[in-house]
This record gives C-alpha cells, structure tokens and sequence, in this order.
C-alpha cells in the first residue's frame, strides 16, 4: 500500500502594495484628482488619503462603494485588503518570531 503525504502550498508574495496604492493608480489613469474622488463617493478627503496610503482598511461597504466607483468589483478590493493584511500579519509575526515570540502564540516556557 502507497502512503500518501500532504503537502500544503502557501502563496506568499515578497512584495504587496497597499489595496490604496492601487486605488491611487486607477484615480490617476483615469485623471479623476483625490478631491474630486472624495465628493463622489462621500468620504472624507482624510479618509481617502489614509485609504492610499494603507492606513485604513477597505471594508465590505467601502469595497462595495469602491466598485460603484471604479468598477473594479468588491470581491477585488476585498481580497486586495486581505492579502496585504494577512502579508502584514507575517512580517509582524516574523518580527516577533525573531525575538523567539509569535504573537498570538502561547507561552510554552
């Protein structure tokens, strides 16, 4: 009898950008200027800025507002969101895996 063996693949990119940051480069392709982005959609020109530059997270109700807008769909925007959240999760863990600590992780000393 053959054994079979798992194996689990785990996609992990080097580089992700901040779901903003593609934002930002839809506005700019398409010559829509942040303020003008900002009395489309309502929010507040604080709001997109922190938005572009990853400091706010893309919600479900600012996804599906995001896909009115730009016609990229929610479900984009939410994965986009996911990624770098999830890639930033790692480097924060891996910064305290350094330290011989994950956060999160129980101290099994």
């Amino acid at each position: 009898m053959t054994e079979t063996v798992a194996v689990e693949y785990r996609h992990s990119p080097e580089v992700v950008f901040p779901p903003g940051e593609t934002l930002a480069e839809l506005l700019a392709e398409r010559g829509i200027a942040q303020a003008e982005f900002v009395g489309r959609t309502g929010l507040t020109a604080e709001r997109v800025n922190l938005i572009v530059n990853g400091q706010a997270p893309i919600t479900a109700e600012l996804a599906e507002l995001l896909e009115r807008e730009t016609g990229v769909s929610a479900a984009v925007w939410a994965n986009l969101e996911a990624t770098f959240r999830a890639h930033e999760a790692r480097q924060s863990d891996g910064a305290h895996a350094d330290q011989g600590l994950v956060a999160g992780a129980p101290d099994r000393r």
